[in-house]
């Protein structure tokens, strides 16, 4: 018996899917449905985009590690600045004129105005050695027959005292320009080397005080001010005001020097 033939029916073809799966970079697979163009200029795209925040996070790397150097480089100026502060008070925490005690006239105390005004000057003291050339070279001009005049010259240095003290004013003016918050280590020489000259002139002139005196000491108390050291500021006025009692009055110095002080 002959055998038939059936022919086998076919499997239905399944419909391709018209949907594409979802994906971050659809031109990847879709190399079918666009042109090359198109697949080109999406390339692009995305390339720009990963070099954009490539870019970006460079620029945000970089500008961390200058903010990091500028907190470290903003520590250590603190640091210095706190260890020449420290230098500064060990070297003028004893300058107290012991403004608290009361006047006494010089009969009833039995001393010469040397002696007093040399008792309010025995705390200055500086714990570094003064190395400014330029002061030393100046100094060494200066005559060795009258090592302090008795007069005052507002335009040139009359004596030591008063050019330690016009030098140790013009840091100061120079370090506020600078922007320093602190005192240079010039300005602390140069206050320390004024101070020693003001103590050595006071026990070397005897009862007559020069008016270098009276401008050097406004001259520290100005300095003490504009570096805000208000306390010694103040202690420097006081012992000021102390000798002009003792020349007799403000009008006993010559009349610049008054406008100096009073200004």
């Amino acid at each position: 018996m002959p055998t038939s033939h059936h022919p086998r029916p076919k499997a239905p073809q399944r419909a391709r899917s018209s949907t594409v799966s979802p994906t971050q970079y659809e031109f990847i697979i879709q190399t079918g449905d666009e042109s090359s163009a198109t697949a080109k200029q999406k390339l692009k795209t995305v390339r720009s985009h990963v070099m954009k925040n490539y870019l970006h996070q460079q620029q945000h790397k970089q500008s961390k590690d200058s903010n990091d150097s500028s907190l470290d480089t903003s520590k250590t100026d603190r640091r210095r600045s706190k260890q020449r502060t420290r230098s500064s008070r060990s070297g003028s925490h004893e300058t107290s004129f012991s403004s608290a005690s009361p006047t006494l006239s010089n009969t009833d105390l039995g001393l010469g105005i040397s002696d007093e005004v040399g008792s309010l000057f025995s705390g200055f003291t500086l714990p570094m050695s003064f190395t400014g050339g330029a002061y030393a070279l100046q100094s060494d001009f200066a005559p060795r027959g009258q090592r302090f005049a008795l007069d005052f010259n507002f335009i040139s240095q009359a004596d030591e005292v008063t050019y330690y003290a016009q030098a140790y004013a013009d840091s100061v003016v120079q370090d506020k320009k600078a922007g320093l918050l602190q005192p240079s280590f010039q300005t602390l020489n140069a206050k320390g080397e004024t101070m020693r000259t003001v103590q050595d002139t006071i026990a070397a002139c005897g009862n007559n005080v020069p008016p270098s005196i009276i401008c050097s000491i406004c001259l520290l108390a100005l300095g003490c001010g504009e570096d805000q050291e208000w306390d010694e500021a103040r202690d420097h006025l006081e012992a000021m005001q102390r000798l002009l009692n003792m020349r007799g009055g403000m009008q006993t110095v010559d009349f610049e020097l008054q406008r100096a002080v009073t200004w």
